[in-house]
Formats: C-alpha cells, sequence, structure tokens
C-alpha cells in the first residue's frame, strides 16, 4: 500500500525531489531512492525516477509519451485530446459534457418558470395534467434547453477542432467558434435575446478598444448613449408606432400614463398648425392668400 502511494507521488509533475525514510544507523537513504532523474530524458522533456529497487519508473512526461504506467482513465484521456487542450476529459466527452450540462440548466429554468406561471398566472395548478404538459413538455422549454445546449458544447467542441487543425491557440480560434455556436439560437428564436448579447458585444468591443488606445473614454458616455437612444425611441413613439414592440408601446404608455397616438390625427393637426403659421406670416408682411387648391 505504501509502495502506491510513493509511486502516485513520484507519478506527480510537481515531485521532483524528496528523501526516503532513514536507516536505523542514522544514515539517511540517498534521495536517488526516488527522486533521481535521468538528464538525458530531461533533455527530451521526458522525466524518469529510479525506484528503490533500481527499477526505473517513468514520470508523467515519459508515461504520456508512451501510455505506459498511467491509470486506464488517464491512457484514455491522452490519446484523445491534444496539448492545446487542457480539460481533463477527451474533446469529445467535453463537448458531450457541456451539451448536457448546459441542457440541463436550461430546461430546468425554463421548467421551474414555467410552473410558476401556470401556478400563479394562468391557475393550472387545478387541472395538474395540463399544468405538467406545460411546464415539462412545453416545445419551447425543450428547445430552449437544446439551444443552451448547443451553444455551449459548439463552443467548446469547436474550439478543440480548430486547436487540433490550426496546431494553435489564438483568438481566431475563439472568433470561429464563437460564431458557428451562435448559429444554435435557430433552436430557439429570440430577438430580445440577440439584441442583449449585441449590446454586450459592442461593449466588449469598445472596451478592447479602449484598453489598445484606439479609442477615448468619456466621463458622461453612458449619458450621451441614452440620450440617443431616447431621441429614436421617442419619434418611433410619436410618428413611427408600427415600429415598435406591442408590448413595449404599451409599457412606454404605462409609465408615461400616454396613449397611443393617431398619426394621421397628429399629422392633421400640424398640418392646421403650419398653415395658421403661414397666413399670419402673409398678412404681417401684406402677402395675398395662397389660392385653394383643388383636388
Amino acid at each position: 500500500m505504501h509502495h502506491r502511494l510513493l509511486h502516485r507521488l513520484c507519478a506527480e509533475p510537481a515531485f521532483t525531489a524528496g528523501i526516503a525514510p532513514s536507516s536505523r544507523d542514522g544514515e539517511g537513504v540517498a534521495a536517488s531512492a526516488y527522486t533521481t532523474t535521468s538528464k538525458d530524458a530531461s533533455a527530451n522533456g521526458d522525466l524518469t525516477h529510479v525506484a528503490a529497487g533500481g527499477d526505473v519508473v517513468p514520470s508523467d512526461g515519459a508515461a504520456a509519451a508512451n501510455g505506459e504506467h498511467l491509470p486506464h482513465h488517464q491512457r484514455h484521456h491522452h490519446h484523445h485530446h491534444h496539448g492545446l487542450c487542457h480539460h481533463p476529459h477527451s474533446c469529445i466527452s467535453n463537448t458531450v459534457r457541456g451539451f448536457l450540462r448546459s441542457f440541463a440548466m436550461g430546461y430546468g429554468l425554463r421548467v421551474v418558470l414555467a410552473l410558476l406561471s401556470g401556478i400563479f398566472a394562468r391557475g393550472l395548478y387545478k387541472k395538474p395534467k395540463r399544468l405538467f404538459e406545460a411546464a415539462f413538455l412545453s416545445p419551447d422549454v425543450v428547445r430552449f434547453g437544446v439551444f443552451l445546449g448547443s451553444y455551449t458544447a459548439g463552443m467548446k467542441g469547436i474550439n478543440c477542432l480548430m486547436r487540433y487543425i490550426r496546431k494553435t491557440e489564438d483568438g481566431l480560434n475563439s472568433i470561429v467558434a464563437g460564431f458557428l455556436a451562435g448559429t444554435s439560437l435557430v433552436f430557439f428564436r429570440s430577438n430580445e435575446l440577440a439584441l442583449y448579447l449585441l449590446v454586450r458585444a459592442l461593449e466588449s468591443a469598445f472596451n478592447a478598444a479602449h484598453k489598445r488606445g484606439l479609442v477615448p473614454s468619456y466621463a458622461h458616455g453612458d449619458s450621451v448613449l441614452f440620450a440617443i437612444a431616447t431621441s429614436i425611441m421617442f419619434y418611433a413613439y410619436a410618428w413611427e408606432q408600427d415600429t415598435l414592440r406591442p408590448s413595449y408601446r404599451k409599457f412606454i404608455n404605462k409609465v408615461s400614463g400616454g396613449r397611443d397616438y393617431d398619426r394621421e390625427a397628429m399629422g392633421a393637426v400640424l398640418t392646421e398648425k403650419l398653415q395658421a403659421r403661414d397666413a399670419a406670416r402673409r398678412r404681417r408682411l401684406g402677402l395675398p392668400a395662397p389660392a385653394p387648391q383643388t383636388k
């Protein structure tokens, strides 16, 4: 048992030196009992330890090179992912695990929300069968889980694939993996989610450009952005209400205490005011009134 423990200690990458128990006559056993390292092997990146009996025991480096003297699960992982990947499992296993974990999280979250909505908002607690179907079997609930699982698995799997193909690790791998993983939104169409991520992406892009000195920083930049956005939204609310989501238009009406505008009525009022102003200007300048328009 102790031999196994020492063998495991020797297999640790951080284990490079140690002293075996001293003999009864007080002379310490040389450190070479479990710590002798071959300089030639070190030059090649393969470390070997000489056991007490004189047997050469490969360390992690040498064992990883030939897959020997390692536990079964370590040999399995060694043969299924390359050195640029740092996850403990194989690339395929890591991708599948990512999908299952994210699917469970997304599906579980939507189930909880559907249960709460069904019980408190829709009163389905009196109809357990409909509540179960709405919470656990709803297509939207399943699609959200599939979307989140595919999104995570795509990031992990494609990133590993790019490392394997290009034999390097850089930002291009992440860009390609992120783009392809983003197509998983086809499983759960959501404009709100896409716009939210777009805003976060623009924020990250600005911060990255600022860090590199490409764009300056402004103390009240958030106020300027909010003012620009408000001007656009107010124009749309007053003159292009069909471009706003009905739910957002109702929210503005509720918050401001207003109501939906009739664009034709507003146009008629504005035309009347402009005509009155033009008539007053003509009278002040002594100009004749314009001839009435005939249809």
